[in-house]
């Protein structure tokens, strides 16, 4: 993700975001530092840099800006994907622990990919919910965040 050529850059991060979903692979990303990388590819573009006072440099081709809206779209799909991949995996660690089943799905192996719902989102968040020391959390959350199911 952090080569110079901006295609490269685009088919690493996609590739990151298909990779995420494989606990093996997430492994490695996370010891190589591939979030880091991923917020370093998304902080450098241009679309979103607003350091430069000159407004000439804001203004881009119509392909330039379509390019930098595309590669944010990529990035933004990675991060959702490492989320929930690291979500399920400690919602999995926790049910493991405490001996509750999952209601959704049983465990992935290591070298299989697990594409969650959004039902099973959902189940794995209220998992860390109910889990978390302060209870009051959990009650003032429900009001303002409820979660769509598409």
């Amino acid at each position: 993700m952090e080569c110079s050529h901006e295609s490269g850059r685009q088919f690493a991060v996609m590739f990151f975001a298909v990779a995420a979903a494989f606990p093996v692979m997430l492994e490695v990303m996370d010891g190589q530092g591939g979030v880091r990388r991923l917020y370093n590819t998304v902080s450098t573009l241009r679309i979103i840099d607003h350091s430069s006072e000159s407004p000439l440099s804001l203004l881009m081709t119509e392909d330039e800006e379509f390019a930098q809206r595309q590669a944010l779209r990529h990035a933004m799909f990675a991060f959702k994907r490492y989320f929930e991949a690291h979500l399920i995996r400690k919602s999995e660690e926790i049910y493991r622990i405490t001996g509750r089943i999952s209601k959704s799905a049983p465990p992935q192996s290591a070298y299989k990919s697990s594409r969650p719902t959004p039902q099973q989102v959902a189940e794995h968040i209220e998992t860390l919910m109910d889990i978390m020391p302060l209870r009051f959390v959990r009650a003032f959350q429900k009001v303002l965040f409820r979660p769509k199911l598409i």
